[in-house]
C-alpha cells in the first residue's frame, strides 16, 4: 500500500512537470528488482509494477540506495533504469526543495 501510494504521488509529480526522483530504502529496495512488483495491486490503484512504469516512462528517476543493493542484491534482475546512488544524493537533490517519503 505504501509503495503504491508513494508511485502514485511520483507519478503526480511527473505530470505537474516537477523534478521527481524516488529513493528505495530498506524495504523499499525490492522495487528496484525485476519481479517484485508485479503482484501488488492496491484496490483503487494502477497495479504498481504499471506506476513504476509510468514514472520511468514520464521521466522520473528511480534511485536506489548503495547500502540497501549490497544487502538486497539480486544479481541480474536490477530493472535497467534504476541507478544506486549513495544518501548523499538524495540529500542533495532535496537541498533547498522539498521533499515526501511514505
Amino acid at each position: 500500500k505504501r509503495a503504491t501510494l508513494a508511485f502514485a504521488a511520483a507519478c503526480t509529480a511527473q505530470a505537474m512537470d516537477l523534478d521527481t526522483i524516488v529513493f528505495l530504502l530498506g524495504d523499499g529496495a525490492h522495487w528496484a528488482y525485476d519481479g517484485h512488483a508485479e503482484q501488488v495491486h492496491a484496490p483503487g490503484f494502477p497495479a504498481l509494477a504499471d506506476l513504476i512504469d509510468s514514472f520511468v516512462e514520464a521521466g522520473g528517476e528511480l534511485q536506489l540506495c548503495s547500502a540497501c543493493d549490497a544487502t538486497c542484491s539480486q544479481p541480474g534482475r536490477r530493472r535497467r533504469e534504476v541507478h544506486v546512488r549513495g544518501l548523499a544524493s538524495l540529500l542533495s537533490h532535496a537541498v533547498g526543495g522539498s521533499a515526501v517519503t511514505f
